[in-house]
C-alpha cells in the first residue's frame, strides 16, 4: 500500500504540475507560482525517494541475495517513477546497485570457495601416518576415517614398489582410495557448478525484470555482466588452486564444466562463465593428459618378473577417470585414453626388452593379458580397439613362446619329416619316399622306437618346469602355456601321423604314445586352477 501510494502522489504532482505548465493561464503570476511550488515539491518528493532507495541500494547494506531482491521487487513502481522524473537520480541508483550486489557477491563467494578450497588443500592425513606405518596400512585406515574424505591422494604418487602383476591387484586399497577422492572432490565442484548456477540464473532474471522498462537488452546485458563477474574469477582462482594441489583434480573439473555446459542455454551469462572456465579447465586437461603419459613411459623400470609400473599407471587412472559422471561428448577423453594406451603398450615393449627375470615373450603376454582382462570386465568405451590389440598382442607372444621353449621334442623325427616334406615340395610323388635310403621305413621305424612314452613324458616335464618358473602365479597364464604347448605339439605328432600315412601306408608305422598320453603329460603337471 505505501508503495503504490508513493507512486500516487508522484503521479499527481506530475499531473498537476503539467496542467499548470500546459494552462493556457500560463502568463498569470499565480499559475506560475503553482507550477513553481509543483517543482519544488517534485524535487522534495523524488529526492525523499531518492534517499529512501539509496538506503535499500547501499554498499554498506549486506543482505543476501534472496533478502535483496525480495525488499527491492515491490518497490519496482517507485523506481520506475522516478527514472520518469530524475534519469540522474535513477543511474545513481542503478549503479548504487550494481556496486552492492558486485561486493556482496565477492565477498560470498570468496567465503564460498575458500570453504571448497580448504576441503581441497587440508593437511593430509596420509603424510603424518606414513612416519609410522606402510602405504597399504595408510590407504586402508583412511579409507575407514573420515580424515579420508580430506585428504590428497594423486595418482602421480604411486608407491615405487607396486610394480609386479601380484601388485596391480594389492595396491586396490590406493586405487580405491584416489577413487574415493576423485567422487568426493568432483561432488564438491558440482555443488559449486549448482550453487554458481542457480545464484547467477536468479541475479540474471532479475535484473532483466527489475530493469526491464528502463534498460534496453544490451544495458541490461552489461549489467548482469559487471554484477556476475565475480563468479568467473573465483571459479578460475577455484580451478587453479585445485589443479596446482593435485592436477588430477583436472579430470572432475573438466567433466563437470563439459556437462554443465551442455545443458546451459547459450544466451545466459552463466553459458558466458562456463565456457571461459572451460578454456582454462581443458588446458589443465591437457597438462594432467601429458603428464600421465610422460608418467607412463617413464614406468618401464625393472622389477619383479612380468611386472610393468606402466600397467599400474594405465589402468589406475582408468579406474579414477571412469568413476566420475560423464554425460557429455567424450571426444577429448578417448582422445586422451587412446594416447595413454598408445604409451602403455610402448612401455610394455620397451620393459620386455630390458628384462631379466622372464623372457620378452611373457613379459608381453602377462601385461596385455592384464590390460585385455581389465578392459573386458570394465566396458571402457573408446578403447575397444586398445583392447582388441592386446588381445592380438597376448596370442602372438604367446605362439612365438611356446615355440621358442617347445622346440622340437622329436627332434630326430622332425629332422627327418623335414626332409620328408622338402622332397614332396621338390615333386618326388609320395609313393616313392620310402625307396629312398636316408627316408626309408626302417629307418622311420627305428627313429619311433626311441621315443617312448617314457622318454617323451621325461622331456615333456622338463620343459614345463622350465618355462614354470617364468610366468607369475595370479594370472594363471602358466596353465595356458601348457595347453597351448600341448595343442602346438600334438599338431606336430599328427601331421608326423599324416605323413606317414601319405608315404608309408602299408608299413604299419606308429608312435608308441597316443594323444590321450599326451593330455594326460600335460594335464599332471599344469594347475587345475
Amino acid at each position: 500500500k505505501a508503495v503504490v501510494s508513493t507512486q500516487s502522489t508522484g503521479q499527481q504532482i506530475q499531473e498537476k504540475r503539467e496542467k499548470c505548465n500546459n494552462s493556457p493561464l500560463i502568463e498569470m503570476t499565480c499559475v506560475r507560482d503553482q507550477r513553481d511550488k509543483m517543482d519544488m515539491l517534485l524535487e522534495t518528493f523524488a529526492g525523499r525517494v531518492y534517499e529512501a532507495m539509496s538506503e535499500i541500494t547501499s554498499p554498506t547494506w549486506n543482505a543476501a541475495q534472496s533478502i535483496r531482491h525480495s525488499k527491492l521487487t515491490p518497490l519496482l513502481p517507485v523506481v520506475n517513477w522516478l527514472a520518469s522524473y530524475s534519469m540522474s537520480q535513477y543511474e545513481d541508483l542503478v549503479g548504487r546497485y550494481t556496486v552492492t550486489a558486485q561486493q556482496n557477491y565477492q565477498k560470498v563467494l570468496r567465503e564460498f570457495f575458500d570453504d571448497k578450497r580448504s576441503y581441497v588443500t587440508r593437511k593430509s592425513t596420509e603424510k603424518i601416518f606414513s612416519k609410522f606405518t606402510s602405504r597399504k596400512d595408510i590407504s586402508q585406515k583412511m579409507l575407514t576415517s573420515n580424515a579420508a574424505l580430506h585428504s590428497r591422494t594423486s595418482l602421480a604418487s604411486t608407491s615405487q614398489s607396486n610394480t609386479s602383476l601380484d601388485s596391480l591387484q594389492s595396491s586396490k586399497s590406493e586405487s580405491e582410495f584416489t577413487i574415493t577422492q576423485g567422487n568426493q572432490f568432483e561432488s564438491s565442484v558440482r555443488d559449486a557448478l549448482d550453487y554458481m548456477e542457480i545464484a547467477m540464473s536468479k541475479e540474471e532474471c532479475f535484473i532483466n525484470s527489475f530493469f526491464g522498462e528502463t534498460k534496453g537488452e544490451k544495458e541490461r546485458r552489461d549489467m548482469v555482466e559487471i554484477v556476475l563477474a565475480r563468479f568467473t574469477v573465483e571459479l578460475e582462482s577455484f580451478i587453479n588452486s585445485s589443479c596446482k594441489y593435485d592436477m588430477y583434480f583436472a579430470l572432475p573439473i573438466y567433466l563437470s564444466l563439459l556437462d554443465r555446459l551442455d545443458d546451459t542455454p547459450e544466451q545466459s551469462y552463466i553459458y558466458t562463465a562456463l565456457r571461459e572456465n572451460l578454456t582454462i579447465a581443458h588446458k589443465l586437461f591437457n597438462k594432467m593428459h601429458k603428464f600421465q603419459k610422460a608418467k607412463i613411459l617413464e614406468s618401464q623400470k625393472k622389477a619383479g618378473k612380468g611386472a610393468a609400473q606402466s600397467v599400474t599407471q594405465f589402468t589406475q587412472f582408468l579406474l579414477y577417470s571412469e568413476s566420475l559422471r560423464k554425460n557429455c561428448k567424450r571426444t577429448s577423453l578417448d582422445m586422451c585414453y587412446n594416447q595413454l594406451a598408445d604409451a602403455a603398450a610402448e612401455a610394455i615393449e620397451l620393459f620386455a626388452s630390458d628384462q631379466s627375470k622372464a623372457p620378452a615373450e611373457v613379459v608381453i603376454v602377462e601385461n596385455f593379458h592384464f590390460i585385455y582382462n581389465f578392459l573386458f570386465r570394465n566396458k571402457i568405451d573408446g578403447l575397444e580397439k586398445f583392447r582388441k590389440l592386446c588381445h592380438r598382442k597376448y596370442e602372438e607372444s604367446l605362439e612365438l613362446y611356446v615355440k621358442a621353449y617347445l622346440g622340437s621334442p622329436l627332434d630326430k623325427i622332425t629332422t627327418f619329416f623335414d626332409g620328408v616334406q622338402l622332397k614332396l615340395n621338390s615333386g618326388v610323388p609320395c609313393e616313392e619316399i620310402g625307396f629312398d635310403p636316408e627316408f626309408s621305413k626302417q629307418k622311420l621305424k627305428a627313429l619311433t622306437a626311441e621315443y617312448t612314452v617314457k622318454e617323451v613324458r621325461k622331456g615333456l616335464e622338463s620343459t614345463m618346469k622350465k618355462i614354470e618358473k617364468h610366468f607369475t602365479k595370479e594370472q594363471n597364464l602358466f596353465r595356458v602355456a601348457c595347453l597351448t604347448m600341448q595343442a602346438e605339439f600334438i599338431k606336430q605328432v599328427e601331421g608326423y601321423e599324416s605323413l606317414m600315412g601319405m608315404c608309408y601306408p602299408d608299413a604299419g608305422l606308429r608312435f608308441s604314445f597316443t594323444v590321450p598320453q599326451i593330455r594326460a603329460v600335460f594335464e599332471g603337471k599344469s594347475p587345475k586352477h
